[in-house]
């Protein structure tokens, strides 16, 4: 997005029950994570939650950005007593699976088929409430 004015008129459009989470360095956005109920809970029950999308800027990879980012949002998330809580990936994105399962999310047998008939079928991982 380019000016400041840009963002404002985005997160206008967002519902009050989302959020997003945004980190900025001097020169821009480093990374962003989106969440908010879970949009298709396929089972989760009503307080489910979901993290619609984490992404960091690849100049800035290995820096702990997408971990602060993604803990913010968990937390959050707990802190508004949502749960169980869901993310999707790309079932070829290795390194998103390896980060999810670093922080406790566990495949559960959901999947959001390939809509746009490309090949690619997101994998549903969930957070187990303790």
């Amino acid at each position: 997005m380019g000016e400041s004015g840009d963002w404002a008129e985005y997160i206008a459009l967002i519902p009050s029950t989302h959020r997003l989470w945004v980190c900025e360095g001097p020169d821009g956005v480093i990374g962003f994570c989106r969440t908010g109920p879970a949009e298709d809970d396929r089972n989760l029950g009503p307080d489910a939650a979901e993290i619609y999308g984490l992404y960091v800027d690849p100049d800035h990879l290995g820096e702990g950005w997408g971990h602060r980012l993604f803990s913010h949002a968990i937390r959050d998330l707990t802190d508004r007593g949502l749960a169980p809580i869901c993310v999707y990936y790309y079932e070829s994105n290795t390194t998103a699976r390896r980060f999810y399962d670093r922080a406790g999310f566990v495949a559960d047998g959901g999947y959001r088929p390939d809509e746009d008939g490309l090949g690619i079928v997101e994998v549903r991982l969930v957070r187990p409430t303790t």
